[in-house]
C-alpha cells in the first residue's frame, strides 16, 4: 500500500512545518517547502495532496497553480491564505478552470480542526477502503 504524499508550500517555515507535522501524524509522507520555486522538483514524489499558500514572495499562488496545470498535476490542491475568503473562492474557481482538482480551502490563521478534517477527507481517498494510516491519527 502506498503511503499518501502531502506537499506543503508556504513561505513561513513555522506554518509549513506545523502543517507537515499534522499530516505525518495522520499517516501522510509530508514534505514542507518554503520556496515555491522548488515545487517542480517536489512533484517527482507524486503528491496526493498539495497545500498551497497563495501569498509568497517570488511566486504567488496563481503562478504556482499555472505551473501545476502545465505539469498535469493530479493532486488534490488545498488553497491556504490569510486573504479574504472571496479571494480563496475565486482562486479555487481559477484552479478548476485550469483543470486542477481543488481539495478545499483553509483560511489563515489555520484552525487545526479544519486542517485535520480536510486531510482526513483526502487520506480516505488516498488509501484503499479499510486500509489503516501508516501512523495513528493525533487526537
Amino acid at each position: 500500500m502506498k503511503t499518501p504524499v502531502l506537499l506543503v508550500v508556504d513561505d513561513e517555515p513555522m506554518i509549513s512545518t506545523l502543517v507537515a507535522r499534522v499530516g505525518r501524524s495522520m499517516g501522510f509522507d509530508a514534505i514542507a517547502l518554503n520556496d515555491p520555486q522548488e515545487i517542480l522538483g517536489a512533484l517527482t514524489r507524486c503528491p496526493d495532496v498539495i497545500i498551497l499558500d497563495l501569498s509568497m514572495p517570488g511566486a504567488d499562488g496563481v503562478e504556482v497553480l499555472r505551473v501545476l496545470a502545465e505539469s498535469r498535476c493530479d493532486a488534490a490542491i488545498i488553497l491556504m491564505s490569510g486573504f479574504d475568503r472571496r479571494v480563496l473562492t475565486s482562486t479555487s474557481r481559477l484552479a478548476a478552470q485550469l483543470g486542477l482538482t481543488v481539495g478545499g480551502i483553509l483560511e489563515k490563521p489555520v484552525r487545526l480542526q479544519s486542517l485535520k478534517d480536510l486531510l482526513r477527507t483526502h487520506q480516505t481517498h488516498a488509501h484503499p477502503p479499510g486500509a489503516a494510516p501508516a501512523t495513528p491519527p493525533l487526537e
